[in-house]
């Protein structure tokens, strides 16, 4: 499963858990109202429930605005580390081949220091 669908899958369970939340709210709500007396729930029962759905409405709608924006952010994110990560690779890829340059050369020249360090020998000997 990729991070962008584990995150999409998470924020889809926060919007439930928020809708569940509302829910249970305007259980509650109605709960209360139902232990008012029956003239006063009469009166005042549909307009609770409307209020009740309406905010419900309203903080879902809400949840699910600002999880949108998170999720647009955080796939925005995404792509940056995705592209710095593509450059990081070449620049290690770079920092490969001029270290195996510089261990050529370096092998290249403690071969020259021992040809040099035998005629030097040799020099003194001769001399």
């Amino acid at each position: 499963m990729s991070s962008a669908t584990l995150i999409e899958v998470l924020l889809g369970l926060i919007a439930a858990a928020i809708g569940i939340s509302s829910y249970l709210q305007a259980k509650r709500a109605n709960n209360e109202q139902a232990r008012m007396t029956i003239a006063q729930a009469a009166a005042t029962s549909a307009t609770v429930d409307a209020g009740a759905f309406v905010r419900a409405k309203d903080i879902y709608e809400g949840a699910l605005a600002t999880l949108r924006e998170e999720l647009g952010t955080t796939r925005r994110e995404m792509q940056d580390l995705r592209e710095s990560n593509r450059s990081l690779l070449t620049e290690l890829e770079k920092v490969r081949r001029e270290t195996y340059e510089a261990r050529a050369s370096n092998d290249g020249l403690k071969g020259e220091i021992t040809k040099l360090r035998a005629e030097i020998g040799r020099l003194k000997e001769a001399g």
